[in-house]
């Protein structure tokens, strides 16, 4: 329904449409995608503003693509964001303070750490809080900016969280960024596709509506 919106919006602006060919160039392109008429207006967009090219990913194609060349049973186990930075030490992740994992705490080194040790971290506030896995649409994402006064308070919280946790720094974006909306970690989501010695680039800046901590787009993003 939001993805139906999106277009609507997007049709509202001027763009010269796709021509035959290049609507069959999209489709070969990706066998793997069911291109349906909403995907072939991203793509005209794309080509008004930047010149046609089949290999145009969307925002929306990108789960699909995923699906395709990442099947899920290979790498579920990657979407645990309490281990991920630890199975790929090379990759720059955001920085972990505290994880739990199976229902032990840890440190960003994977230290073992009490409950009431954990509690202690996010007491000093400046942290995120989020399940390690199941994060679509920015579910269960907590930001504390102050510290928490109350240890009771600390410890509900954590109990609160079932399953996997990860706990993270507060990023501190760049002021133009920011001052497009302050509550938000606004994002720069950058798709990249490397097929036949080609690359194909998709860039998408997500901004989060006013007052909301995150800029996914279940969670109402304003520019995409």
């Amino acid at each position: 329904r939001m993805h139906r919106a999106h277009i609507a919006d997007l049709r509202r602006i001027p763009a010269s449409p796709l021509t035959r060919s290049q609507r069959r160039a999209v489709r070969q392109a990706w066998p793997c995608f069911r291109i349906s008429s909403m995907d072939l207006t991203w793509s005209r967009f794309y080509a008004d503003r930047c010149g046609f090219s089949p290999y145009f990913v969307n925002d929306v194609q990108y789960e699909q693509l995923l699906a395709c060349v990442n099947p899920p049973r290979l790498f579920s186990s990657l979407e645990n964001k309490a281990l991920v930075d630890r199975f790929c030490p090379q990759i720059p992740f955001a920085s972990t303070i505290l994880r739990r994992v199976a229902g032990q705490y840890f440190d960003g080194v994977m230290s073992p750490l009490s409950e009431q040790q954990a509690r202690a971290v996010i007491m000093r506030g400046g942290c995120v809080l989020k399940p390690a896995a199941g994060t679509n649409g920015g579910q269960g994402v907590r930001r504390f900016d102050a510290p928490i006064a109350s240890a009771g308070d600390a410890l509900t919280l954590l109990r609160s969280y079932v399953g996997d946790l990860v706990v993270q720094p507060v990023v501190r974006q760049h002021p133009l960024l920011q001052s497009l909306n302050p509550t938000s970690l606004n994002t720069l989501r950058i798709t990249s596709v490397l097929i036949g010695g080609r690359y194909s680039v998709a860039v998408c800046l997500k901004v989060g509506r006013a007052g909301m901590t995150v800029d996914n787009w279940r969670s109402g993003y304003i520019v995409g």
